[in-house]
Parts: C-alpha cells; structure tokens; sequence
C-alpha cells in the first residue's frame, strides 16, 4: 500500500501534464499546473478513504521516516501535499534542513525535501534557503531554493538580499529571486532599486541587464541605454548587443547604436 499511493499520485500528475503541458508557456504557468494537480489528488479517495487520511494511516503504521523514504523514491514530482503537513507537523525544521544538507542523499531527494518547507515561516528556514542559493554547487537543489525563498514575505525577502549585497557584494541568483516575487507586482520602486545598484555592481552585466528585462520596469530602458552610451568605447561588442536586447525586451529603441536586423554596432 505505501508505494501504491504514491504511484497514484505519480499517475495524476502524469495525466495533468499530458492533458495541459501544450498549452503552458511560462515557469509560473508549470507550476500553477502542478500545484492544481497536487491539490487534486488531495481531493480523491484512495483505499475508500480521503488521501489525507490514507496517509496518516501509512504513518501510524510504518513510521514517518518509513513512508517519507518510500516517497522520495517512488515520487516524480514533489511530495503530497497531506505528507507534506504530516512532516511539518512531526519533524523539526532543523531535522529537515539536516536531511537536506546530507550529502548522502540523491541530490533529487535534496531538493524534493526543501519544498517540504515552502510554508515554513522561519527566520532560520529564511536564512537556509539564501545560504543554499549562495553556496550550493548543485543547480537542482539551488533552483528549488530560490522557488521556495521567492514565496516568503516580500518584504523580508527584499531586506535579507540587499543587506546580503551591501555585506558581500552582489549574487545574480539572489535577483533571480527578487525578479520572480515581483515581476507581476505594481509597485517595484525598492526592487528596481536594488537591481539597478546591482547592474552597477556585477561583473555579469548583461546577465542582470536580461533580469532587468525580466522584471519588466520600463524605467530600465533610459538607465541601459544611457549605460550603453556612457561606456559604449569600453563595453564589449557582444555586451552591448545582449544589453540592446533587454531594451528591446522591455520596448526600447536601439536602432541608434545597434543596426537593425544585425549584430552590428551602427
């Protein structure tokens, strides 16, 4: 019965994707279909009961650490959202960074495991997810930390990365972040601030230039170019041209300094 739960819910999710997946184009979009299709199977009965119920049997019987190692193998995508609360009210959040951290573990179950905190509202959780995205040599593990650190609170979010680059200079994944919080939102006076100071700041201009872009600020248009044109002696040519098409991605003109249709400066 343990992995056949958890089949189930591979089966769901396989479905989804295969009934929706042509019709995503953004990262938003995937994981909003995910997350409908997680909660989706939290709504089916499994062995005539609810999953939630279902779930807490398997626990009662074999042991949270049983049931969460049979998951992590046999899931494809995350964990159920009802063995999710069951963790986060039996464990510790520091067990749970203490897996994570475990270098022994499959990298996959590394990063499956720090989802299992994306509603964890801790200083300390808080902390972990920006030292994983600074420090991790491990891509996976490191994209699903800056997933989970882009659904805290904004506003501590936006404080912990400024003070991270007033401290120790600028980290291009930390502004991954930022642009995922608030590239929908209305008002991004800090945050445009804050890339802005960075752009300056980094040795991978066009990279942030593209974030920029990202975010969609329109204000980024008058501050690349004028970037461009200040320094447009200095600046190498492939760096001017992926500049150019931020400003491009964000409505701007760059016929003046970029020939059109070319990668030729004019």
């Amino acid at each position: 019965m343990n992995d056949k739960i958890f089949t189930k819910y591979n089966e769901l999710i396989q479905k989804s994707c295969e009934r929706d997946l042509e019709g995503i184009k953004t990262k938003n979009e995937y994981f909003k279909m995910i997350n409908d299709a997680r909660m989706m199977f939290e709504s089916t009965v499994t062995y005539g009961v609810p999953v939630r119920e279902a779930i807490d049997a398997l626990i009662a019987k074999d042991g949270l650490e049983h049931v969460l190692d049979v998951a992590l193998t046999v899931c494809d995508m995350y964990l159920p959202i009802s063995l999710i609360s069951a963790i986060n009210r039996e464990m510790d959040p520091k067990d749970i960074m203490s897996m994570i951290n475990d270098r022994s573990r499959p990298e996959t179950d590394r990063a499956t495991l720090i989802n299992v905190l994306i509603d964890v509202e801790d200083g300390s959780v808080n902390q972990f997810l920006m030292d994983l995205i600074c420090t991790s040599d491990c891509e996976l593990i490191k994209e699903e930390a800056c997933e989970v650190f882009s659904k805290r609170d904004r506003n501590t979010v936006r404080r912990m990365i400024r003070n991270y680059f007033d401290t120790n200079g600028v980290k291009e994944d930390l502004i991954a972040v930022l642009v995922n919080m608030y590239r929908d939102e209305e008002n991004k006076d800090d945050v445009y601030t804050i890339l802005k100071d960075a752009f300056i700041a980094s040795h991978q201009k066009p990279l942030v230039a593209n974030m920029l872009a990202d975010l969609g600020d329109g204000r980024a248009v008058v501050f690349l170019r004028g970037y461009i044109l200040k320094n447009i002696n200095s600046l190498e040519k492939d760096d001017i041209i992926d500049i150019a098409g931020a400003i491009f991605r964000l409505g701007g003109k760059v016929d003046d300094f970029l020939k059109p249709d070319s990668r030729e400066l004019s």
